[in-house]
């Protein structure tokens, strides 16, 4: 299948998180690479390593998910992704809750085929200037995926992005609230605000300056995740492409 688009394939070794922060595991990636200066990834990227009568029920919702519900991520990278990523495996390890990779979504739960999804994608990445994400609160919500998170500066760069990012799928401009999730629990309400205040005591009151994780990061592609909302364990949601800011499709990408 991969011939037959013009790819030509290459294998990575990528960790995969696990679903309580046990020992780590690796999941073995393939990375198609169009030929051209661009590399885009394009097979799944899962946010969590299922056990065996886990990944039985996720097979059955992933065989649904590719023609559902999409999302556009805006993700750290290098050693900012590593040390965002570190803390909320231990937010979720504390509170028995799925872990994920950081990201501030630009546009969620958007409903297209796969081909559709990728061709707006690759749209909205050739229409972007790469931008910056400053996080500068921690809150807590009511729901599910936003249970404690790390608000952004709605910077003009940022807040473009996710505007041009409901534009470039067919969604309803609406109110844009770029945030960060730290933890995605049903914890109760109290709970949720004790996490939220010691995470903003720990992250933004650094006595000693540390700057690790950052809180601000440059973005410079988009990467488009196939998102199952009613998936809590989170085990069906696969990363299908990460593609360069301001880079055209190219054919067969």
């Amino acid at each position: 299948a991969c011939e037959g688009h013009g790819f030509h394939a290459k294998t990575l070794l990528m960790p995969a998180s696990t679903v309580y922060n046990t020992r780590p595991q690796f999941a073995r990636l393939t990375v198609f690479d169009s030929g051209q200066q661009r590399t885009h990834q394009r097979t799944a990227i899962r946010v969590a390593s299922p056990t065996r009568a886990q990944s039985t029920k996720a097979t059955a919702v992933m065989a649904q998910s590719l023609e559902g519900s999409w999302s556009v991520w805006a993700m750290p990278k290098g050693a900012a992704a590593e040390a965002w990523k570190t803390h909320i495996d231990r937010l979720a390890a504390e509170h028995g809750a799925p872990s994920f990779q950081p990201h501030v979504t630009l546009v969620g739960n958007t409903y297209h085929s796969h081909e559709a999804a990728l061709q707006r994608a690759h749209q909205l990445a050739q229409s972007l200037k790469p931008f910056t994400v400053e996080l500068n609160e921690v809150s807590a919500g009511a729901i599910f995926h936003q249970c404690v998170y790390m608000l952004c500066r709605q910077r003009p760069d940022l807040m473009a992005a996710g505007a041009a990012a409901r534009e470039a799928f067919g969604e309803a401009p609406s109110e844009f609230m770029p945030h960060m999730s730290l933890l995605y629990s049903d914890i109760p309400p109290g709970t949720r605000r004790e996490v939220a205040a010691r995470e903003q005591q720990r992250l933004l009151s650094r006595a000693d300056g540390s700057q690790t994780p950052p809180v601000t990061f440059e973005v410079d592609s988009i990467a488009l995740w196939n998102t199952v909302g009613e998936d809590k364990s989170l085990l069906s949601w696969m990363m299908m492409a990460d593609i360069p800011i301001g880079s055209p499709r190219t054919r067969g990408s």
